[in-house]
């Protein structure tokens, strides 16, 4: 039978016994290994389903060590790196999350661009503690752009060449997007803004309402009302388009804003507080820019 020995007659020497012990052991252990793949492959998978299941249901802290989990069985599974970075990023752990997007760009660098994307993102953020760089971010962008021509790294830079002050190149890549792109929120909305201070209410007006038709489209009250699976993987979708954005959370507010279903979306009697808040954050970015900059290169602030 497979898997067994057996000695061919009670009559045989200790030797003999011994060796045929030992290739008894070797076949057996041979057999063990063949079945290994199989069993580390379902190991694996096991444990990465159960940290996507985690990170989908809004749960990085209990999706984290799982991940890391998975490194453990396979650790060059790229999305492992990828979703682990993000969930770090989430976390707040700026640091762990840049290393192990620098692991990720390691492993592929000239067939991804997703982890230069995501490490210029975390350098571009706005948010208190983030590894505010400008400088290093615009790079980034630019290498990932040179992976994948059409990555998210277009919308990166336009908005990382905007919080330098270069408000024309800003301008020229946020309409060449919105060209491109006629559903994204981010091109408009972020014209919206550079028309409401170069020329005012009026010259913005097009842009905004544009930006809150991609948000809020027509029928979205009606399709609010569908299975809840539906809606959160809606709001889901919405989610992971901002957080591929500088300014993902300041646009994904006219969202909020709109109330359930989009049932009261935003009109041009809010464009001016919501671009009046953007241009306060806007400032106070450029101001952080020159601080860090005057750092890195030894002079006072």
């Amino acid at each position: 039978m497979r898997g067994r020995c057996r000695l061919a007659a009670p009559a045989l020497s200790l030797g003999l016994a011994m060796a045929s012990g030992l290739a008894c052991r070797e076949g057996s252990t041979t057999a063990e290994h063949t079945e290994h793949p199989a069993v580390a492959a379902r190991a694996f998978w096991a444990t990465y389903q159960e940290a996507t299941a985690r990170r989908m249901a809004s749960d990085c802290a209990g999706a984290v060590p799982l991940y890391r989990q998975a490194l453990g069985q396979r650790p060059g599974h790229e999305d492992t790196l990828y979703y682990l970075g993000n969930c770090l990023t989430e976390q707040g752990a700026h640091a762990e999350a840049l290393a192990i997007f620098d692991r990720l760009a390691r492993l592929n660098p000239a067939g991804s661009s997703r982890a230069q994307v995501q490490a210029a993102l975390l350098h571009a953020s706005l948010l208190p503690g983030a590894p505010f760089d400008l400088e290093r971010a615009e790079r980034l962008f630019r290498q990932a752009l040179e992976v994948d021509p059409e990555s998210a790294a277009r919308l990166g830079l336009a908005e990382v060449r905007l919080l330098k002050g270069d408000v024309d190149d800003a301008r020229r890549l946020l309409t060449e997007m919105d060209a491109d792109s006629p559903m994204g929120v981010a091109a408009p909305f972020l014209l919206g803004y550079l028309a409401y201070h170069a020329d005012g209410h009026e010259a913005a007006m097009s842009h905004f309402a544009a930006a809150v038709t991609r948000l809020c489209p027509p029928g979205s009250v009606s399709r609010w009302s569908e299975e809840g699976d539906v809606k959160s993987a809606l709001e889901r979708r919405w989610q992971a388009l901002a957080r591929q954005s500088v300014f993902g959370a300041s646009w994904l507010a006219i969202r909020g804003d709109a109330g359930e279903g989009c049932a009261h979306p935003p009109d041009g009697t809010d464009l001016a507080r919501v671009y009046d808040d953007l241009h306060r954050m806007i400032e106070g970015a450029r101001g952080r820019a020159v601080n860090v900059s005057a750092t890195s290169s030894g002079r006072a602030p």
